[in-house]
């Protein structure tokens, strides 16, 4: 079911509207008008941007895709897996980690977007979003990779090594911080240090390094201790500028304090002066006020004060930082060899500091081949030593599995003893394991406190998760205060985190502007999610942002080159689209692949719409089915949606209705539309019901406002899908649609307010709703507006800038049709450049109409040079895409060899694609072909299809198909093909398309009409027609045929005045022409035969014959020979005919038997050489042979041709199917005569086409009696008979009478049937209407009744002819005396005789009758056997009545002894019953019923008695079946019925058994005893001596009637006078002996016992015991 929207609108073909069948309406919404309807909210903003899809421009693409059983609206919604959120993405809160324990692959993303942030942002909007706007859950709030719920492995190991720098010659992390000096900035890329001792100790004074170094406690240890001192502030505001004298001088200054410390009188001293510092962290503090300065001069003093007290002192830890120097470059050139030698070296001398970068160099291949294993070695012993940052190493590379084997479980322990020893990135990992619950428990406050000791460290992340986990908490004060401290070092995940609190004013006030200071400060730090965000606001012109495709397109990239799923999906949304970059498919691919592989779902969905369209890629539904599975797994309703779409497509409908039905579950509204319109039609197997299904959408569209649901619940109510069909209320439900904005529904409101469906016409209305939908951007709307004023339709004034304008408007939305009208309304105007290049714009496009439009210029050189290359390469192309017509124009270059060498296969191949792919034309081309290879069948089929096509009805084309059609049906051409049928009906309709053809001006059909008028093919011969049409086709044609053929007839006088010199003038035209030898010949048979205007000529006759002969024309030869028979020169004929017969003219041959058969002048009859010419002939193919020798074979010829009339008919039916009308006749007669009619009248009819009128007659008769198949129509056939009749046809006499005798095809007219009767009789001498008349005068019809005259008419019948119905009635009249005669049996008897040797079976029965009456029983017998065997059901009867009751009689002399035989009896009774005798069928019923000879078979007798009502045996039968009935108690309520039938129908037995209904209260029937009674007496009284005995019983108990003795008495009396009554003989013994109602009179009763005894009545036997 679907709207009925294939309208035609004005003239204006459209193609069909979308059908609900088949289509599926998630959105139906054009890009235009997206693009065009901006809405407030954030989400309906991105929704703007969703990826165009094959049918958001309303129906032109569901126009193009009717045919489809699935045609199918995108896979994208307007939220589907664009920027917008569909309201289905599930927000994930800190606290709903996916994460599994067993897999330590589930955990982190890049240091860049930590963790916490991430699931705080989403986890704020989750509690602020519901209280805005559910449009407000969009894209750009969507959380980043290293949310919860999203952890990877991935994740875990980029927060790992993003944490701290990779090698102490270049770390990869700009946020790693050397000291805590009050300034944010932190170092370069290339100046970072690799020592664990970054984190300073003490005040600003130098605390004691020591306190790093403290024990280590297990995971599960109380953390509450751990010291805080790592966090330091310094006194300082503005760093002082290094010199390497102050630093040295501070050196060496320690290292006087280190040398007193080791004396035993410093030893008390040493802890009691907590100003001392070690040379580590003057070092420490030295190298880290050079970063802060950022000043080279800083470093080199560094390093020169480091190097000059490394030299004076050999201090290790001097030594090791001078190392460091030479590996980073500080103030010193880099060289990486000399400092691995240096640390490598001093490592192996256990100096415990130089552990820790020796790993780092083993790590990053500094100075040394990188060796994973050896730095892991390297770091562990470090780690071992206490060395916390070494220790957080160790953790990092066993999660990771660099140089070990992974191990999660002791990676963590590293992480935690790090922790646990002050180390800033290992309490930041610590608290990440705690509150993700990694190898431990969720434990949110466990996670803050180590957030917190790292945070204190002032470690921006830290500051920025516990910030974000203390807001989650509630503490929004405190998490705003850390967030703003990490943000004033830059941290831009705080930064990040800021900017959504601000853009949503989550616990502060809300400030655009604010927001995007964040995330401007965020993206400078190359967060990408900020980037993100500030490309996506600058993409669609929000948060205060001016649009700016650029800077949307400058932050995404940045986005997207560190990988963030979102942006890289966005960005390649906006390739997709061409948004601020130039539309590339393959970028767009690109990006939504890298998005996809990070698990990003809509661009698994994204991936999957584009492999579903064929995006930049080859069309792969498999594909894009694999990307929607993926995008479903996260639970997305709309990739289940995009699933199910897809199936649908793919017609995989059961699969499809199973994710309409997920997708239904989850709430989303547009799939539980298309579970309800799977139920309306039962797609995919499933059980259909329509109600439920309208009822689903009704629901939708009036309780829940789902406004697409209005278009399809219109679409039931059009087409009665689940509801009666009600057009008014359609056209509510689309008005409700297009009222809400939806283009289709303003364009099918359009649509039936133009047509006047369901409301008034209204087209100006009408018009307003084109153009509503037009200004939205409905493409298809724009385009139809286009046709109005191009074409100026429907009072719209014709406005061809207009139309232009609304052109380009629908191709600026890739409408293929658009392209094409625009560049045909340039070509119209003759302004080709420019309509080339509107083709060409489509053809880059790749679409098929331009392509081919494009070639077509081409190829007819319009506006370019004529070149058939680039047609057929450009046709080439648009065949690719099955375009019909450019496969058709392909055909023709292979079939004409145009550009391309002849081809006529390639030509039917590609001929036969366009017609598979609807080009109209394209059947008729192929045909054309096979025509002329003379494959006709084939070529019959493509003919008829071109012919049937309404499109190309009025075109020359289609004519000329409709005229081979008729060719093919009318013989014409071919073999007549299989399906081209030979009755005269369809020859009779292909005649009338001719004419309609030749009448419409169609020359071509000139000639043929003519032809089917001259030779009376599939219409009545009309040679004045024929002539009028030839005469056509030779004027306005020139045609030659036509010209020849009215030669011939004006010298035949055929349709017009013969005119020899009209014919003369003609053929002598003709003879210099290709009919040349024709026309030769022509002029011969002029002269042979001669007229009035033209004296006969033989000699001149003979010249033209010789002129044909050059011809080696036979008919020639065979002309010559007969004039040589006409001249009397036999032999000269016979040489003649030999000559022809030489050249295979077969009537030469026949012409040559038959001068044998008869023996013409001097040539002697031959018998045999007439049989062997004959057959040779026929043999050949004559059909006038073929009826001579057929005609033979059923007469018999001499002693050569023996009569066998199967050989005959074959003779007959093979000349027939040559046309030879006198051979159809005659088979048919056969045909008729063996009652095979149908074939019979087939034959009767081709005849009659040809001119038999004898065959019309027969036609006439078929039609009179429906034989043959024919429909019985006897207006028809009597018709026809006045025709035959007016034509002389004295055939149709007798016919004619018996129609108005019987009032067939006319009004009963008994004395105008008398007067065709006679006519027959006196005319032709028909036996049959002399008895006709006959019968007539018997019963007195139309004329006064008289036997003698009736008589008289049946003995010229008898007279003229044996003719044994005449005979039969005689001997009737002999028999019974009428006409005056005698009855005289004896005379009837000769009558009856003759007419029984003859085969009357009628007269056999009589002649038998007679013979039993006069006792010559055996020759009886034989004559009832005789009549039995030829059907004469009475007969039959008497014959099964003998055998029944047995017949025994020697009277007379012939005896006859016919013993009681039940079962010959039964098989004549069921012969007769066969034969529909009623009598009989009872009578077989009744041998059921008793079980004479058969076995008792109540059903079957009931069966038999229901035939015999059947066939009218009238109140018996119905008799039989109420007293079979009767017979069974439970039946009388049946029986009762039939008896009251009987009993209607006068039956004396049936009225008896009615009464006793009523008296005994039987069958249901009431009981009344006094109406039973009063009914019984009336019968009684009236004589129906079956009532005596109920009536007499009646008054003797006093039923119904006060008892009564005497008038018992009187009835029994009655009764007992009935022959067989013993009962009432019997009761009137009683009465006598008792005195009951009469005297006591014994000697009566003696004699009336005795009658009874002597009957068989054994009481009475008892009662003469008594009485003697």
């Amino acid at each position: 079911m679907g709207a009925k929207a294939s309208k035609q609108y004005q003239q204006q073909e459209r193609p069909q509207h979308r059908q609900i069948k088949v289509h599926n309406h998630s959105r139906r919404r054009s890009p235009a008008h997206l693009h065009t309807t901006r809405r407030a909210s954030l989400s309906s903003s991105c929704s703007e941007h969703t990826l165009p899809s094959s049918s958001s421009s309303s129906v032109a693409e569901d126009f193009r895709r009717h045919h489809m059983p699935a045609a199918l609206l995108p896979v994208l919604s307007k939220n589907d897996y664009a920027i917008g959120d569909d309201n289905n993405i599930s927000t994930v809160t800190a606290s709903s980690s996916g994460f599994n324990n067993s897999d330590i692959s589930a955990l982190f993303s890049q240091i860049d977007n930590a963790s916490s942030i991430a699931s705080g942002s989403i986890s704020s909007r989750a509690t602020t979003v519901s209280s805005h706007s559910s449009c407000r859950m969009g894209d750009k709030f969507l959380p980043p990779p290293y949310s919860a719920g999203q952890f990877t492995k991935v994740n875990y190991l980029q927060i790992i090594n993003g944490l701290i720098p990779i090698s102490s010659s270049g770390p990869t992390n700009v946020r790693e911080e050397l000291s805590q000096s009050t300034t944010s900035t932190s170092l370069q890329t290339d100046v970072i240090l690799s020592q664990p001792h970054l984190q300073l100790m003490g005040s600003a004074e130098f605390g004691d390094t020591n306190t790093s170094r403290g024990s280590t406690t297990s995971a599960n240890t109380d953390i509450s201790h751990l010291s805080k001192s790592s966090t330091i502030t310094s006194t300082d505001s503005q760093p002082h500028q290094l010199s390497h004298e102050s630093i040295l001088g501070e050196l060496r200054q320690q290292r006087k304090l280190n040398a007193r410390a080791t004396s035993p009188i410093a030893t008390s001293l040493s802890n009691t002066d907590p100003s001392a510092k070690s040379i580590q962290s003057i070092l420490e503090f030295a190298f880290t006020r050079a970063q802060d300065l950022d000043d080279p001069t800083d470093y080199i003093e560094a390093y020169q004060a480091t190097r000059c007290f490394a030299d004076e002192s050999n201090d290790p830890i001097a030594r090791v930082w001078v190392a460091q120097c030479h590996l980073n470059g500080w103030g010193v050139p880099r060289n990486p060899t000399l400092a691995f030698q240096t640390l490598s070296s001093m490592a192996r001398r256990n100096i415990l500091n130089a552990y820790y970068p020796t790993g780092c160099c083993y790590y990053d291949g500094a100075g040394v081949p990188q060796d994973l294993t050896k730095a892991f070695y390297w770091f562990e012993l470090a780690a071992n030593c206490n060395e916390a940052m070494a220790q957080y190493r160790v953790g990092s590379m066993l999660a990771k599995g660099e140089g070990v084997k992974e191990n999660a479980a002791q990676a963590f322990e590293w992480f935690r003893r790090g922790a646990d020893n002050g180390n800033k990135y290992a309490q930041y990992i610590v608290g990440l394991h705690h509150e993700q619950g990694i190898m431990c428990q969720k434990d949110q406050e466990k996670a803050r406190a180590y957030y917190l000791l790292s945070a204190e460290q002032k470690f921006p992340d830290s500051q920025t998760s516990l910030g974000v986990s203390l807001i989650q908490a509630g503490e929004h004060a405190q998490g705003l205060k850390w967030l703003e401290m990490a943000a004033q070092k830059d941290n831009a995940r705080a930064l990040l985190k800021l900017g959504i609190m601000y853009e949503e004013g989550d616990h502060v006030a809300q400030n655009n502007d604010l927001a995007v200071m964040h995330y401007k400060a965020a993206a400078d730090r190359n967060d990408p999610v900020a980037q993100y965000l500030l490309g996506l606001n600058y993409r669609l012109g929000d948060l205060g942002l001016q649009q700016s495709y650029p800077d949307a397109v400058t932050y995404l990239q940045k986005s997207a080159d560190q990988g963030f799923a979102s942006a890289q999906r966005v960005l390649g949304l906006m390739y997709g689209e061409g948004v601020g970059v130039t539309q590339d498919y393959q970028k767009a691919i690109e990006f939504f692949k890298k998005a996809a592989e990070q698990g990003d779902m809509r661009a698994n969905g994204l991936l999957g719409a584009y492999y579903e369209n064929g995006y930049g890629v080859e069309q792969d539904y498999i594909q894009a089915l694999d990307y929607y599975t993926k995008a479903a797994s996260t639970g997305s309703d709309a990739a289940e949606f995009s699933i199910a779409q897809l199936l649908h497509k793919m017609r995989r409908y059961s699969q499809a209705y199973k994710w309409y039905g997920k997708a239904a579950k989850r709430g989303r509204k547009n799939a539980r539309l298309m579970v309800a319109r799977y139920k309306l039609h039962g797609w995919g197997g499933l059980e259909k019901d329509s109600a439920a299904a309208f009822k689903e959408l009704v629901h939708l569209a009036t309780v829940e406002s789902f406004q697409e649901a209005c278009f399809w619940v219109a679409a039931c109510y059009e087409e009665g899908g689940g509801v009666e069909k009600d057009l008014t209320k359609a056209f509510e439900f689309y008005l409700k649609s297009a009222e809400s904005g939806d283009i289709d529904g303003e364009f099918q409101v359009a649509l039936m307010l133009s047509n006047g469906q369901g409301v008034s016409q209204n087209r100006k209305k009408a018009f307003d709703w084109y153009s509503r939908a037009a200004r939205k951007g409905h493409r298809t709307a724009q385009y139809s507006m286009g046709l109005y004023y191009a074409k100026g339709l429907d009072g719209v004034s014709q406005d061809l800038a207009q139309a232009q304008t609304l052109f380009e408007q629908a191709t600026a939305q890739g409408l293929p049709e658009a392209f094409n009208s625009l560049a045909a309304l340039f070509e119209t105007q003759e302004r080709y450049e420019e309509a080339l290049y509107w083709y060409k714009r489509g053809a880059s496009n790749g679409d098929p109409v331009s392509l081919r439009q494009l070639a077509m210029m081409y190829d007819g050189g319009i506006g370019v040079s004529t070149s058939h290359e680039i047609a057929f390469k450009l046709f080439e192309k648009a065949s690719l895409q099955h375009d019909a017509q450019s496969e058709l124009m392909i055909g023709s270059y292979y079939e004409h060899g145009h550009y391309v060498e002849v081809d006529i296969e390639k030509s039917l191949t590609y001929y036969a694609k366009a017609e598979e792919h609807g080009a109209h034309i394209a059947p008729f081309a192929i045909a054309q072909i096979l025509h002329n290879q003379g494959r006709y069948e084939e070529a019959y089929i493509k003919y008829q299809k071109a012919a049937n096509n309404r499109k190309l009805a009025n075109s020359k084309v289609g004519k000329t198909a409709q005229l081979m059609v008729s060719r093919y049906v009318l013989s014409y051409d071919g073999p007549s093909g299989p399906n081209s049928p030979s009755d005269p009906q369809s020859k009779a309709k292909a005649l009338e398309k001719l004419l309609e053809l030749a009448e419409s001006k169609f020359k071509p059909a000139y000639f043929w009409v003519g032809d089917c008028y001259y030779s009376g093919n599939g219409i009545e011969k009309n040679m004045t027609q024929a002539f009028k049409w030839l005469q056509k086709a030779e004027a306005e044609c020139r045609d030659n045929d036509a010209k020849l053929r009215v030669a011939k007839m004006y010298k035949n006088g055929l349709g017009t005045e013969q005119d020899f010199t009209q014919a003369i003038n003609k053929f002598e035209s003709l003879v210099e022409t290709n009919h040349q030898a024709i026309a030769q010949l022509s002029l011969g048979q002029i002269y042979c035969e001669g007229s009035d205007d033209v004296e006969r000529d033989l000699e001149t006759a003979k010249v033209w014959f010789s002129k044909a002969l050059e011809h080696k024309m036979a008919d020639a030869t065979y002309m010559l020979g007969l004039i040589a028979m006409e001249q009397g020169n036999e032999e000269e004929a016979l040489t003649w005919y030999e000559r022809a017969i030489d050249q295979g003219h077969v009537a030469a041959m026949r012409e040559f038997a038959l001068a044998y058969q008869h023996g013409e002048g001097s040539i002697e009859q031959d018998l045999s050489k007439t049989s062997f010419w004959l057959q040779r002939a026929a043999q050949e193919g004559d059909a006038e042979a073929m009826v001579y020798l057929g005609l033979a074979y059923e007469h018999g010829m001499g002693n050569v041709i023996f009569r066998n009339r199967d050989k005959a008919m074959q003779l007959y039916q093979d000349a027939a199917a040559m046309g030879n009308s006198n051979a159809m006749f005659l088979a048919a007669q056969m045909f008729h005569a063996g009652e095979n009619y149908t074939q019979a009248l087939e034959l009767f009819e081709s005849a009659a086409q040809m001119g038999k009128v004898t065959a019309r007659v027969m036609t006439a008769r078929y039609s009179l009696n429906g034989l043959g198949g024919t429909p019985e129509n006897p207006e028809k056939g009597f018709k026809t008979l006045l025709e035959c009749a007016e034509a002389d046809c004295i055939e149709a006499y007798n016919l004619i009478g018996q129609c108005y005798e019987l009032g067939l095809g006319t009004k009963q007219d008994l004395a105008e049937a008398l007067n065709w009767y006679q006519k027959s009789a006196n005319v032709c001498q028909d036996l049959e209407a002399m008895c006709k008349i006959a019968r007539m005068y018997g019963e007195g019809s139309a004329v006064e009744q008289s036997h003698e005259e009736a008589l008289y008419w049946y003995h010229q019948a008898a007279e003229a002819g044996a003719y044994p119905v005449a005979q039969y009635f005689i001997g009737l009249y002999h028999k019974e005396g009428l006409g005056g005669l005698d009855g005289d049996p004896e005379v009837a008897k000769i009558y009856f005789r003759k007419a029984a040797d003859q085969g009357d079976a009628r007269a056999m029965y009589e002649l038998a009758n007679i013979l039993w009456s006069k006792r010559a029983y055996t020759s009886a017998m034989a004559y009832y056997e005789e009549a039995a065997s030829c059907g004469v059901n009475d007969a039959l009867r008497d014959l099964g009545n003998f055998y029944h009751e047995g017949v025994s009689s020697s009277a007379g002399s012939d005896m006859c002894v016919i013993p009681k035989d039940y079962e010959t009896a039964f098989g004549y009774f069921l012969r007769a019953s066969s034969l529909n005798d009623p009598t009989s069928t009872i009578l077989v019923g009744a041998y059921y019923e008793n079980g004479y000879f058969v076995n008792q078979d109540r059903n079957l007798a009931l069966k038999y008695y229901k035939k015999a009502v059947e066939l009218e045996g009238g109140s018996l039968a119905e008799l039989a079946i109420g007293q079979l009935l009767h017979s069974d108690v439970d039946k009388r309520d049946e029986a009762i019925q039939w008896l009251v039938q009987a009993a209607d129908h006068g039956n004396p037995l049936a009225e008896l058994m009615v009464a006793l209904y009523h008296l005994n209260g039987w069958g249901g029937v009431e009981q009344d005893v006094q109406y039973g009674f009063s009914k019984l007496l009336d019968m009684a009284e009236q004589g129906q001596s079956e009532a005596f005995a109920e009536v007499a019983k009646c008054y003797e108990l006093g039923v119904g009637v006060e008892q009564d003795l005497e008038q018992a008495f009187g009835w029994w009396s009655e009764a007992s006078a009935m022959e067989d009554d013993v009962e009432s003989v019997f009761k009137v013994a009683v009465c006598h002996e008792y005195g009951l109602g009469t005297e006591v009179n014994l000697t009566k009763a003696r004699d009336l016992y005795q009658v009874a005894a002597n009957m068989g009545y054994d009481e009475a036997c008892e009662k003469l015991e008594l009485l003697n």
